[in-house]
């Protein structure tokens, strides 16, 4: 097994969060205005599209056409859909891993107050000393750590708390 392989081979930069963090936020917003690009390309070919279908029931209404040529655009406009709906899933996806990374670089930077969960609604006041360790809140530690991206993480994590 070489060294690279064993991970001994190792820059400043990929000890560095900060880097890391920024690299890898700077690769998905590159990917993230590809896929935009190809949702915009997308949209208009089913416009287009639709469009061309349309035109083909005008002509078979008027009887210059017959029914079997709207198959292709049905089958166009079919295959566009399904298309552009893994184009927009996947989109979805980039957008909560860049939200991801800029909550991160936030965090190493510390400018993370007043980003992401609070933990306000776990705040318990009869607690004897959670107000005191400023537990839940607004700048609180719940803020300061919570990565969770369910609610039933941020449970998890306010009960270790």
């Amino acid at each position: 097994m070489s060294s690279e392989r064993a991970g001994y081979n190792r820059t400043v930069t990929d000890l560095d969060p900060r880097a890391t963090y920024q690299r890898r936020l700077a690769a998905c917003q590159v990917e993230e205005a590809g896929l935009a690009a190809r949702d915009a390309r997308i949209s208009a070919a089913r416009l287009i599209t639709f469009g061309i279908g349309a035109g083909l029931v005008w002509l078979v209404l008027r009887q210059q056409l017959a029914w079997g040529w709207l198959a292709l655009p049905l089958a166009a406009f079919l295959a566009l859909v399904l298309i552009h709906d893994g184009v927009i899933r996947a989109r979805r996806r980039l957008a909560r891993i860049v939200a991801w990374y800029e909550r991160g670089v936030a965090r190493i930077e510390d400018r993370w107050i007043g980003l992401g969960e609070s933990g306000a609604r776990f705040r318990a006041d009869a607690h004897l000393f959670a107000a005191d360790l400023d537990l839940f809140g607004d700048g609180s530690l719940f803020q300061l750590v919570n990565t969770a991206q369910t609610r039933a993480g941020e449970e998890m994590l306010a009960g270790w708390l």
